[in-house]
């Protein structure tokens, strides 16, 4: 009769390979489910609050004193005077941040 063998043997290297494949089977589905919670977070988050929270007020309340100029863009509302960012601003008649300008001297000669 013949030796028949039913199983075969696992060798120390083969059930090192084993122990490894089943660890990284397991973090990966560990690292697989905590993406699908952060995914499913972020989707609740975004139908709770479809508009999005304002995370610049400071920004927002800049923008609201600014002067819609059509071909350039926006500019500074003239003799604007108000704190942003803790720092105070006051907008002299040009729309410039900087002190009142006067009226130019005309009585300057240049002589080169």
């Amino acid at each position: 009769m013949k030796n028949i063998r039913l199983r075969k043997q696992i060798t120390k290297k083969k059930s090192l390979f084993l122990y490894l494949r089943r660890v990284a089977g397991i973090i990966a589905f560990v690292t697989f489910q905590i993406l699908v919670v952060f995914v499913l977070l972020e989707l609740a988050l975004r139908a709770l609050d479809p508009f999005g929270i304002s995370y610049y007020p400071e920004t927002a309340r800049y923008f609201d004193t600014l002067v819609l100029e059509e071909p350039i863009g926006y500019r500074n509302r003239p003799f604007l005077s108000g704190t942003f960012y803790g720092v105070p601003v006051s907008i002299n008649s040009l729309g410039m941040r900087d002190r009142k300008v006067g009226v130019e001297c005309q009585d300057i000669v240049d002589t080169f």
